[in-house]
This record gives C-alpha cells, structure tokens and sequence, in this order.
C-alpha cells in the first residue's frame, strides 16, 4: 500500500517527466528551426532593373538615444529611391528637434511629421505608423523601429529585389538583438527561445494561420498594406506586430520571415520595472497556450518544477531510504538532471547561433524561468478583470482578450 512519501514521489516523477519532455521537444525543435529556417545571407544579390519608390516609416517616441543611429544607416543606403518618413510621437526629449536636424540637411530625402493628438481609440504607436503612411508616396512601404539599424549599405536593395522576385506582398526580417542592462540580458534569452518556437519562419512561412511581423522590419506593398486595411484596422491591439501579420495570412497574401541578423540589429534597454512592463504584452509567446487553467500549470511544469526540483532532489539524498524509495528518489534525481542539461544546452546553443554577448548569463537561466513563471501566472490570472501597463509612457489595459494566441 502507498504511503503519503510514495504519492509525492510519483507525482514527483510524473511532473518532472513531463517537464523534460517539453524541454527536449524545445531543444529539438529549435535544432530544426536553426537547420530550416530561410536566412538574408550576406552576399545576396541586387537583381533589380528598375526601383519602385520606398517609403521608409520610423515612429519615434523618446528616442534621442537612438534616432540618429537609425537615421544614419539608412542615409547610407545604395537604393536610389528612398524617402524616409520619421513620425515624432509626442516625445518630451530631444528626438523632435533631431528629427528637424536631419530633415534641414537632407531636405530631399527625409520627411519630419509631427503627430497630431491621438484619438482615444488608437495605440499610440499604430497612430504614427498610420501617420506616415499618409505622408508616404512610395510603392513599397518600408517600417522600421527608431531603435534599429541597418548594418550593410545594400541591405534595402536586396530585400526588395528577393521581395519582388518572390512576388511577395510582405517580407519580415528576424534581427540581431544588442541588450542593454544586466536584467534584460538575464531575463530576454528565454522569451526569445519562446518566440523562436512560437514565431519560428518554418512555422510562419508554411503554416496558413500563423502570422507575426518584427516591427523593426518589414516590407510591405502599399497594395496590400491598403487591401488589409492599414494600421487603422488594428489600432486598438497593443501587440499590432502579431495582428497585421494575422491579417496579411488572413488575407491569404504571399508573405515570407527570413532570419536577417546580418542585416538588421535592433537595440533594446530597459531596467527591472520596464521588463515587468514588457512582460505583460509578452505572454503571447509562451509555446504552449490551451486555456487559462492549463497554461498556467504548462507554466510551472515548464519553467518552475526543474529549478525547484534540483533543490528537492539535493534534499532528500541527505535523507535516509532505503528499498524501493530509495530508487524512485534516484530516478527523480536523474530525471531532475537530464531536465535541468536539455535547459542549459538549449541555452547555450540559443546565445552561440544568436550571438548574445557573455554566455556567463546561461548561468542565470533559472533566474529567468523562476521570473517569467511568476509573471506569466500573476498576469494570466489577472487577466480576466484586466490589468494595467505602462508602455512606452502611455497607460493601457490587458485583458485575456488581448492574451489569446
């Protein structure tokens, strides 16, 4: 007969099992994902013979940091026919007064708009999007965040000539990430292991119903951007990215993500508080979403079970068992083990192919996992009321709603 020891125990093994199973199938799915996935080589070809008009839309809000950087490695562009639109979005820094700087010395080529007061059911960042794509003339449009840059001189050329030559209405490139902060870069490498997974281009290049844009770049003919209804039809979504991409598959428009880390590096800071706030608009990411109830306990068999476990494990070798007690307690242990290296090896293996600077911080993965548990929880639970976030200085409120996949 059972004892309360043996219940535990097999729960215990059960659980654990099923977290290493969900971390190998992580670990080999991303093995897949870096095989497979369709990447912006260096050393791609400019086949163009003739270049459509490309309007380039950046909305900056307090980006005096960065607006200059971005602006400068699209100054040193080879396409012949650019026009650079960059929105000011209510900024209280000095990013207007850059942007009329640059807008004095480059007269012909970049175009300052300064946002007019939002509307009350608009996202702050959908509105300037939508702003300059009113201001914009070209065929294509090009959007891209303040916080990106442009690391080769024909990167724009080439992605409109594979875009062109693929006959695709949209082209959306992965990018190199710079993180700035001790949190963000113990915190980031786990939710960009989640959006590999879950926004992988295997998966949103042949999967009808997956949809995602990187906001910090993609390529779109203004065709199709119209025929989608533009940013207007998403102005209320927070994660406007996710939903365009939705549309455009919806819409049953040729659409193609590549890996472009060669070409495209974007920039992202932030301390504690900021992360927490990104958080709320992240829980899009988690693989597996089934249900509120459900993804929660995916949650904690995923990401909280292994870290506690090893302690668990630890614990009860200075214990005294014997008989069959004692080899539940070793398959535990072991089980604990093979979990905890598949998670240490995924992230390895994500900051050598992604070039994260420091591997020293795979050692704080389960710092990361114990954070983004707890975080993940508290939202998915709040969520049925709402709860606020505070996003680039601006207040809105989440709902599960707002949380589906």
């Amino acid at each position: 007969m059972y004892n309360a020891f043996n219940i535990v125990i097999i729960f215990l093994i059960v659980t654990i099992t099923f977290s290493f199973c969900l971390w190998l199938y992580l670990f080999l799915y991303f093995i897949i994902f870096v095989k497979r996935s369709s990447h912006f080589k260096m050393g791609m070809e400019n086949r163009l013979k003739s270049y459509p008009t490309v309007s380039i839309i950046i909305p900056a809000r307090n980006e005096e940091a960065n607006i200059s950087n971005c602006l400068e490695s699209l100054l040193t562009q080879d396409y012949p026919n650019l026009e650079i639109i960059v929105v000011n979005d209510s900024s209280i820094d000095r990013t207007g007064d850059i942007i009329n700087e640059y807008q004095k010395v480059y007269p012909k080529k970049i175009i300052g708009v300064t946002s007019k007061i939002k509307p009350v059911d608009w996202i702050g960042k959908n509105w300037v999007c939508y702003l300059g794509y009113l201001k914009s003339k070209g065929q294509i449009l090009m959007f891209i965040d303040a916080d990106t840059i442009l690391t080769h001189s024909s990167a724009i050329s080439v992605a409109i000539s594979y875009q062109i030559e693929k006959k695709l209405a949209c082209l959306t490139m992965r990018p190199s990430i710079l993180l700035e902060g001790v949190w963000l870069k113990i915190i980031f490498p786990l939710l960009w292991i989640f959006s590999q997974i879950k926004y992988s281009s295997r998966r949103l290049n042949n999967y009808k119903h997956a949809g995602y844009l990187f906001g910090c770049f993609y390529l779109i003919t203004r065709q199709a951007y119209e025929h989608i209804g533009t940013h207007k039809a998403v102005k209320h979504e927070l994660i406007e990215d996710k939903a365009l991409g939705e549309k455009i598959k919806q819409q049953k428009l040729n659409f193609e993500m590549l890996i472009g880390e060669y070409y495209v590096k974007t920039k992202i800071s932030g301390n504690f508080a900021s992360i927490w706030q990104g958080l709320k608009r992240s829980i899009n990411l988690f693989p597996f979403q089934h249900g509120q109830v459900l993804t929660c306990f995916l949650l904690i068999i995923l990401l909280f079970e292994p870290i506690i476990s090893v302690f668990l494990a630890i614990y009860m070798h200075f214990l005294k068992f014997s008989g069959w007690d004692l080899v539940s307690i070793k398959i535990f242990s072991l089980i604990t083990l093979f979990s905890i290296v598949t998670i240490y090896l995924l992230s390895t293996l994500k900051l050598l192919h992604f070039q994260f600077k420091k591997p020293i911080y795979t050692l704080t993965f389960p710092i990361s996992c114990i954070i983004i548990s707890i975080g993940f929880i508290f939202f998915i639970a709040k969520g049925k009321k709402g709860f606020d976030i505070n996003w680039r200085e601006r207040a809105y409120t989440i709902t599960n709603k707002n949380m589906k996949k």
